[in-house]
């Protein structure tokens, strides 16, 4: 549950629209009662702080080529690695595949 009510509050604060707005707001919104403890748990699940994520966020979306510019229109997030999670396995054989 708590995973989840993290998940919304990283995409919202990846969002434009919500630069404006307080990261105490936003953890707020998503049902935190506190933004120490907020703080803390996005660290924990993202390996930095919900301030970091929001600037580097916002950074990334800046379209620096066509490219960018197609993924920023289409909505993309930056890619951060989220500690905790297997990594894909690769079976014997052919090289990049993952294990089902």
């Amino acid at each position: 549950m708590q995973r989840r009510r993290l998940e919304r509050c990283r995409r919202e604060l990846a969002r434009r629209g919500s630069a404006a707005m307080t990261i105490s707001a936003v953890a707020r919104q998503f049902g935190f009662s506190s933004a120490a403890h907020f703080s803390r748990a996005f660290r924990r699940m993202y390996g930095m702080s919900p301030a970091e994520w929001r600037e580097k966020a916002l950074r990334d979306a800046e379209p620096t080529s066509s490219e960018g510019a197609a993924a920023h229109r289409a909505g993309a997030e930056p890619h951060v690695p989220r500690p905790g999670l297997f990594p894909a396995r690769r079976t014997s054989g052919t090289p990049g595949t993952a294990a089902a």
